[in-house]
């Protein structure tokens, strides 16, 4: 049984998380969300973390397609996907699994310090070794990390757990989530 389910779309939530991207509808959105949020419960990621860097990352878009290679809802590089088993990095099953281990992975070897899990998803984890296990002075990396961090804060005050609140094309979704 999926432990994330959406409950109800509301139109009144005050201030809703936003999800920009000109595509995106709550019809495309929510398949794509539902399984981020069953794979961030499965690798112990925080929801509103995983919600901002998906949503930086490709806008909830399977198709999102990167100039450097990167494809699919989590922006995964060939080398990454393959590394975790991932086939076909435009399903959301097969690329939130590949994230989420690679997510775990990251919070293993910097327990506590989500801005280098975020550091290494951008610029890889040699990168944060390299750095010092610091962020990377890499400028996309250096803009990365607090953007993502600021999402996630902010999606925190936004929405009350266990509620994730966005605002996708218009409508405000409520999702809950159990940890």
């Amino acid at each position: 049984m999926n432990s994330h389910t959406m409950t109800q779309r509301l139109f009144t939530v005050e201030r809703p998380f936003m999800v920009n991207h000109w595509k995106q509808t709550p019809e495309r959105v929510e398949p794509v969300l539902a399984v981020l949020l069953a794979a961030a419960a499965r690798y112990g990621i925080e929801p509103a973390l995983a919600v901002a860097m998906i949503a930086q990352e490709s806008g909830f878009d399977r198709l999102a397609r990167s100039g450097k290679g990167a494809l699919g809802p989590a922006q995964l590089m060939p080398g990454t996907a393959s590394g975790y088993g991932c086939t076909d990095r435009t399903d959301p099953v097969q690329a939130f699994d590949a994230w989420g281990r690679y997510m775990a992975s990251s919070v293993k070897r910097w327990p506590g310090r989500p801005d280098l899990w975020l550091a290494a998803y951008n610029a890889g984890p040699g990168a944060v070794s390299r750095a010092g296990n610091a962020v990377p002075p890499y400028r996309e990396t250096q803009a990365y990390v607090p953007k993502v961090l600021d999402r996630a804060a902010k999606l925190r005050t936004l929405s009350a757990p266990p509620l994730l609140a966005l605002l996708i094309g218009g409508a405000v979704l409520l999702y809950s989530w159990k940890a």
